[in-house]
């Protein structure tokens, strides 16, 4: 799954196709997104190309065999909401970690962002939270930690 332009590009012929378009067009939409990693956060060529794939295929691999990449717009939004509402930076190079350690913020909606950051309790730090321990960023319940943190749903977990 790591080498989506590979698969995109022959490996896989098929691939372009089940999700509705030539090979130029989803080779140019990968593309477009890993240099756009690489310019506005400085990501390498490799890791920029690992960020799109999973980005792509989805945390649960969802998109598995039917992969979307994620648009530019939804992408530059991303990463604007994680500058703005969390301590990730590009100057620090902080917001590049997060988004190599959890790729899968690039695809996420300012709904969703916003939705996991209103489930967030009081007693977590947020902007904090989401740059320390990024796989946060995926909580969608609040069980007000009665889980004693085995659920994995909640932002106790």
């Amino acid at each position: 799954e790591l080498d989506l332009l590979g698969k995109i590009m022959g490996a896989d012929p098929g691939l372009p196709a089940r999700v509705g378009l030539t090979q130029e067009q989803m080779a140019f939409r990968f593309t477009k997104i890993r240099s756009l990693l690489m310019e506005e956060l400085g990501c390498s060529e490799a890791a920029a190309g690992v960020c799109v794939a999973l980005a792509a295929t989805g945390k649960e691999m969802q998109h598995a065999g039917r992969p979307q990449i994620p648009a530019p717009r939804r992408v530059m939004s991303a990463l604007k909401w994680l500058e703005t509402f969390t301590l990730a930076s590009r100057q620090d190079g902080s917001l590049r970690a997060v988004v190599e350690k959890h790729p899968f913020m690039i695809a996420k909606s300012i709904e969703a962002f916003q939705a996991n950051k209103d489930l967030c309790p009081d007693s977590i730090d947020y902007k904090s939270a989401v740059v320390f321990r990024p796989d946060r960023v995926d909580k969608v319940f609040e069980c007000g930690g009665t889980c004693k943190g085995r659920c994995g749903s909640c932002w106790f977990g």
